[in-house]
């Protein structure tokens, strides 16, 4: 992994900690535009938890995406982003109004 995945990896996990450290209560996905990604999920960019970090290549992305799925235990779609300009990572908070 290479130290800018790392980096990103480490402000996302202290975002999350910082809101609680419940894994599971977010989700984490991949986007070109992670503000219209982000209303898609009906987060509301001014109340909801969120985060937003850029990779460098859409490996990186979906590497770090890959991460937080499968060993953190966030939510999200391991499926990965087939829109190779995709390279932002975001997660919200999961809550009765997002969605999921």
């Amino acid at each position: 992994m290479a130290e800018t995945d790392v980096k990103i990896i480490v402000q996302i996990k202290d975002c999350i900690e910082q809101c609680g450290g419940n894994y599971p209560s977010w989700y984490v996905g991949l986007a070109e535009y992670p503000e219209e990604k982000l209303d898609a999920h009906s987060v509301n960019l001014d109340k909801d938890r969120y985060i937003y970090l850029t990779a460098t290549c859409i490996e990186d992305a979906r590497s770090i995406e890959h991460y937080f799925v499968t060993r953190m235990g966030t939510d999200g779609d391991t499926r990965g982003s087939n829109d190779e300009k995709a390279l932002s990572i975001y997660a919200y908070e999961k809550s009765a109004t997002t969605n999921p």
